[in-house]
């Protein structure tokens, strides 16, 4: 797509700040003046209802744009109250669908194949992945040009990123030009001896791919999602909110 980057959030273990992750920085992005959608490819549908959806009430999600991608994803595409910022909800019943597309030839790809009618529409595509190698990985990573790796600052971290180098390099043979251009250090605890430890090592590890920005534990970040809010909106003048936008300034400079 030209002139649009296509970025999946992803990480193969849970609780890393992933979703939390592609909702703020595709908000931020948008404050920024970037044109920005935002697509949930999760069965557990967090990014959706985080953004105040009440996904009981959709017409259309990610579940019916993957059943039809001949229609694209203009099927199931929902503005939100961000300016400049459009999303693809997800639903429960994404989780169907795995079982349903088994025997599709073709599967790892509908997701590209929905996004070819929104060429140059928008600056950022954003995908949340789910936290494992399934179908729905595979399609977001078939579908993008790079891949944000949020790490949470523990003693696991590298070991998870290993892993899900390992995924990038299996799903690099059906598309070459995916790579990991970054890495965000999340919920780390300033407090906390340890978490300045592993911080230190992971940006010496991986060098010039890991981000300045460092988004830090905090309270707001959890309370956030249940207002249906970005941390943003929710708690403006919180040190996570200054951390996406700041994390947002360095993805446009890295652009």
């Amino acid at each position: 797509m030209p002139n649009t980057r296509i970025i999946s959030i992803a990480s193969q273990k849970g609780g890393t700040g992933k979703t939390t992750t592609a909702l703020n920085l595709a908000v931020c992005l948008a404050d920024l003046g970037q044109r920005v959608l935002l697509i949930d490819i999760d069965p557990q549908a967090n990014l959706s209802t985080g953004l105040g959806l009440d996904i009981y009430k959709l017409e259309y999600t990610i579940y019916e744009v993957l059943l039809n991608p001949e229609r694209g994803v203009e099927l199931a595409l929902t503005t939100t109250l961000i300016p400049n910022l459009d999303l693809v909800p997800s639903t429960l019943n994404l989780a169907g669908a795995e079982l349903e597309l088994a025997g599709k030839l073709g599967r790892e790809w509908l997701l590209k194949k929905s996004m070819k009618k929104i060429e140059g529409k928008y600056d950022y595509i954003i995908l949340d992945t789910p936290p494992s190698l399934g179908l729905f990985t595979q399609n977001a990573l078939i579908a993008s040009q790079e891949v944000l790796v949020p790490l949470q600052v523990h003693v696991y971290a590298l070991r998870a990123l290993f892993q899900l180098q390992t995924t990038i390099k299996f799903i690099q043979e059906f598309n070459p030009t995916l790579h990991i251009s970054g890495v965000i250090c999340t919920m780390y605890d300033q407090r906390n001896n340890l978490s300045k430890v592993v911080k230190d090592t992971i940006q010496y590890e991986l060098e010039n791919i890991v981000f300045k920005t460092v988004i830090p534990m905090n309270i707001a970040l959890a309370e956030a999602p249940g207002s249906g809010q970005p941390i943003t909106k929710y708690a403006p003048r919180s040190a996570a909110a200054a951390a996406y936008r700041n994390l947002a300034k360095e993805v446009l400079d890295r652009a």
